[in-house]
């Protein structure tokens, strides 16, 4: 047999796949979607837990009810009731409608910057962009661009960065260049640096965003994550979840100007070799007096 496990939960009603005929599928493909029924609904807070399973394919929905009654989770009563309490449809469909509007606006703007020679962004990643080599199939499975994407940086500059370093005497030197282990760090210094610049310029200018791994808020957060590199399949590199919120344009606008502001702020640093100690600063106590940046 050849199982398809689908985690629908990212974008729940946004998901068009389901509504495909699944008629003609051979007797050995068995398809099972996994989806969360409160993710959007409470807020990405997840006070209760309910989910939504859905299959196709022969005899696949007894032999799964049968183990889930056996090794599964199964809700009690009083979360089943509390199911009932959660925003209506119709509302949810408003709000997956923003989450999705705000993502799609958010990601377009970000991959057009990457573009520029200024930019420490190094890619975008988000299906519902036409850069991506999926995008056709996206549109045909999706309703919208959902409320998650990934921000890239483009980290080739470390195979031969040397940072300069001034001295007591207010000479100059050169570190040596960074290798091995020591570059997957200086690469999560750097990630974590740059959000932690994204925060505090937001916090100057009133714009409200958290940080945080999770998704469904009405209020964007933005965690660093870590993912395997393709060219030896065991290294980390550090890369950006923007998981947006319900916001208005105006303010998924404003947070546009402070990432790309960032992002510029980075790419001179690089070019002044001192990308490291800012990096190092931005994440002390007191870091916007030490820090002499603001947003143009």
């Amino acid at each position: 047999y050849i199982y398809i496990v689908v985690d629908n939960s990212t974008l729940g009603r946004l998901a068009q796949w389901q509504n495909f005929s699944f008629k003609k599928l051979p007797d050995f493909v068995k398809i099972i979607s996994f989806e969360s029924l409160v993710k959007f609904r409470q807020d990405g807070q997840e006070l209760t837990q309910a989910a939504l399973v859905t299959t196709f394919g022969t005899d696949i929905d007894s032999r799964l009810e049968s183990i889930r009654r056996q090794r599964g989770f199964v809700c009690p009563e009083n979360t089943i009731r509390k199911l009932g309490t959660f925003i209506p449809e119709d509302i949810l469909r408003k709000k997956m409608d923003r989450h999705s509007r705000n993502s799609k606006v958010l990601a377009e703007d970000l991959a057009k910057h990457s573009k520029d020679k200024d930019s420490f962004i190094g890619e975008v990643i988000s299906p519902f962009l036409e850069s991506h080599p999926q995008s056709n199939t996206a549109k045909l499975e999706m309703a919208g661009a959902g409320a998650l994407f990934n921000v890239g940086f483009n980290f080739d500059f470390l195979k031969d960065y040397q940072e300069k370093i001034i001295n007591y005497d207010k000479t100059t030197m050169l570190d040596n260049p960074i290798k091995g282990r020591m570059l997957e760090e200086k690469q999560t210094l750097i990630a974590d640096g740059f959000l932690k610049m994204v925060f505090m310029f937001a916090k100057e200018v009133g714009l409200e965003i958290n940080e945080g791994t999770s998704y469904g808020f009405n209020i964007t957060r933005l965690a660093v994550y870590k993912r395997n590199d393709p060219k030896d399949g065991y290294s980390q590199i550090p890369y950006i979840r923007v998981a947006v919120g319900t916001e208005n344009i105006k303010d998924i606008k404003l947070l546009t100007t402070i990432i790309k502001r960032v992002s510029s702020i980075f790419h001179e640093a690089i070019q002044d070799q001192s990308v490291l100690q800012m990096s190092t600063l931005i994440q002390s106590r007191n870091a916007k007096a030490k820090l002499n940046f603001k947003i143009k």
